[in-house]
């Protein structure tokens, strides 16, 4: 498994979004774990800026499988903001933090 030298020195090598930051930090008990940082417009107070940080445990041996994991997580947050994103007449209908039915209001 890389250690998180191996998985730094990959995200060196990647880009994706300017507001996207990548850092990588380590655990004494569960191993390395990728922080993506997001400075972005808040989808719901759009005059306000917001940031945002997630932190995903990553256990991968190659670029190959760090390059599918990265993009399968890039891919989950771009969803969730797409789904605060998306309106229909003024109103969010796939809400990510709505309570009930997943996802719908």
């Amino acid at each position: 498994m890389w250690s998180s030298k191996d998985i730094a020195d990959y995200l060196d090598t990647v880009e994706y979004r300017d507001n996207f930051k990548f850092e990588v930090h380590d655990t004494d008990w569960e191993g390395p774990f990728i922080r993506i940082l997001i400075k972005d417009k808040d989808n719901f107070n759009p005059d306000k800026e917001i940031d945002l940080g997630m932190n995903s445990f990553v256990c991968v041996s190659s670029a190959e499988e760090m390059d599918r994991w990265l993009v399968n997580r890039l891919i989950r947050i771009e969803s969730h903001e797409v789904r605060e994103r998306f309106k229909r007449n003024g109103k969010v209908i796939f809400n990510p933090h709505a309570e009930g039915e997943p996802y719908h209001i």
